[in-house]
């Protein structure tokens, strides 16, 4: 049976040149967002809302246009709500949906 979970994680982008890098979000290997990164000095906090299957799930952040951008991720987090109980976070690209 499905399950809706949600995980987070801070992702911050620095860069150099006029051209704003782009970056894709994955899950497994389905896209979940791409966002052009148009902030200095600051960090978004990604939050992912996923309704699936119980398993492990792979999540994968990618550069479009990485010539001029370093990514940097942080510590991939449970998100709070009711389905806190329903998520477990293995390490910083794996979570399972319990």
């Amino acid at each position: 049976m499905k399950k809706f979970v949600r995980v987070s994680s801070r992702v911050d982008c620095d860069y150099t040149g006029l051209e704003e890098p782009v970056y894709r979000l994955y899950v497994n290997d389905e896209l979940m967002s791409e966002r052009t990164w148009r902030w200095q000095d600051r960090y978004l906090s990604e939050e992912l809302q996923i309704l699936a299957e119980p398993g492990v799930y792979t999540l994968r952040y990618e550069l479009v246009n990485s010539d001029n951008a370093v990514l940097t991720v942080g510590t991939l987090t449970k998100t709070a709500g009711m389905a806190v109980n329903d998520v477990a976070v293995i390490d910083n690209e794996h979570f399972e949906i319990l």
